[in-house]
């Protein structure tokens, strides 16, 4: 009998290297992600930094605070717009996880028709083994009971 050999292989490890590449896609999408989450979370540290900072000698002057302000809405449309990034990040995340379930998916199903290929393979080879170890039994059983006849 021939060794077992999946006809599908090729469209297996295909379709697992679609799933792997969907896998990366998405650690990149949660690695942007956690990349704006970073920069909003810096945004809004600065912003809260130069509300508290005092003047030492308690003097300010109406030029600082007036670039300070400019400063802490830039930050804010800043924090803003990164969340906006975000949230559009987010709805990627959410596209590429279906995306992914559906490569998974794909590939647990040639998975599935693989290990019942494999089991149908098994039986018949046990079936094999079995005709063939009947057939020597049958064939040692013979040979002594003619050869004494003839003795």
């Amino acid at each position: 009998m021939q060794p077992y050999r999946f006809s599908l292989a090729r469209v297996l490890d295909w379709r697992r290297r679609q799933q792997q590449i969907e896998e990366e896609a998405l650690a990149a999408l949660l690695a942007e992600r956690q990349a704006l989450d970073q920069a909003r979370q810096d945004a809004e540290r600065e912003a809260s930094r130069l509300r508290a900072e005092p003047r030492e000698d308690g003097s300010h002057v109406a030029s600082e605070l007036a670039a300070a302000a400019d400063y802490r809405q830039v930050l804010r449309r800043k924090s803003a717009q990164l969340l906006r990034q975000r949230e559009q990040c987010g709805s990627r995340i959410a596209a590429q996880r279906e995306r992914l379930l559906e490569a998974r998916r794909r590939v647990r199903l040639l998975e599935r028709l693989e290990a019942a290929q494999r089991r149908q393979w098994a039986a018949a080879f046990a079936r094999e083994q079995e005709t063939l170890a009947t057939d020597l039994y049958l064939a040692r059983w013979r040979r002594p009971a003619a050869s004494g006849g003839e003795g």
